[in-house]
């Protein structure tokens, strides 16, 4: 289950994984969307925090930001910045769910 203090106003926030950040970049430019390289600051624990790459896209007129985990990072969750505990990440039925995809299904 899914909490947290998202609106249908905010920013949509992904966590990929991949074992070289560049190929998420490059698959953006295969088909055609736009993006910004930046470093996001993620704290994985009470005392470690990471920079990680991340890409900022538009969809569908929406703020996409996408932070590009190491493969292994699947393991653990960050830190929340709403209530400081592991994030749960939703898995691919629940993000279908979210945007009314039936594909899945």
């Amino acid at each position: 289950m899914l909490t947290g203090t998202a609106t249908s106003h905010s920013d949509i926030n992904l966590h990929l994984f991949a074992d070289v950040s560049e190929s998420v970049a490059i698959r953006l430019l295969e088909i055609g969307v736009p993006h910004e390289f930046h470093e996001r600051r993620v704290r994985m624990d009470a005392g470690r925090s990471l920079n990680l790459p991340a890409l900022r896209f538009e969809a569908n007129g929406r703020t996409v930001n996408a932070t590009v985990f190491p493969v292994d990072g699947i393991r653990q969750s960050p830190y929340s910045p709403v209530d400081g505990r592991p994030m749960h990440r939703a898995d691919m039925r629940e993000v279908a769910q979210l945007v009314g995809d039936d594909a899945t299904q």
